[in-house]
């Protein structure tokens, strides 16, 4: 719906009215957008339309949301039990009052590999303190399964020392320098 004059912009939206984004304010990719209540505060604001159909879309206005979940993540419509999966790890989520929060980030998330850890020696990893898989699978966190390292430089010496054993020495120049155009092992 194109603008015509400036008195079809100033006049309130009615419920359900769509308009272009770039038409209420709401930046310029050309998308539809409905005027919408607050279902809890009557509120009313633009709301891009491909909003509506998420499946955690509530009808509920910033405020309301916030207000209804008490801060609390357990009610946010994409919480999953405070576990999440990235790079083969798992990690946990730790409520603030927990004994190893120290170690988690930011969003309160701990590698479940350090928590097992920490749970076993019964303390606070540090930062330089590296725990490793023995059997190389990242969601393999039982304590038999676990290594602790003092530092990252005698974690990445046992990872060399593991890739020697598979493949051999890299090969080299007269010089001694690593041969270069990607790593060709050869076995002595």
């Amino acid at each position: 719906m194109p603008i015509k004059d400036l008195s079809d912009v100033r006049r309130m939206p009615r419920l359900g009215e769509i308009r272009k984004d770039y038409e209420v304010g709401l930046g310029n990719k050309r998308v539809n957008c409905i005027w919408l209540a607050c279902l809890d505060c009557n509120k009313q604001r633009w709301v891009r339309v491909s909003d509506t159909r998420k499946l955690n879309f509530t009808g509920l206005c910033h405020t309301c949301r916030l207000l209804r979940w008490n801060g609390k993540l357990e009610l946010s419509p994409n919480w999953k039990g405070g576990i999440k999966h990235v790079g083969g790890k798992v990690w946990i989520w730790l409520p603030a009052n927990h004994q190893f929060y120290s170690m988690a980030d930011k969003q309160g998330y701990i590698e479940r590999a350090r928590l097992v850890m920490a749970e076993h020696l019964g303390r606070a990893l540090t930062s330089d303190e590296i725990v490793h898989h023995r059997n190389e699978i990242k969601d393999d966190d039982h304590v038999e399964n676990l290594k602790l390292y003092l530092g990252h430089s005698p974690h990445a010496r046992h990872h060399r020392l593991t890739e020697i054993k598979r493949n051999g020495n890299r090969p080299r120049d007269a010089l001694g320098r690593f041969l270069k155009g990607g790593i060709q092992y050869v076995t002595n």
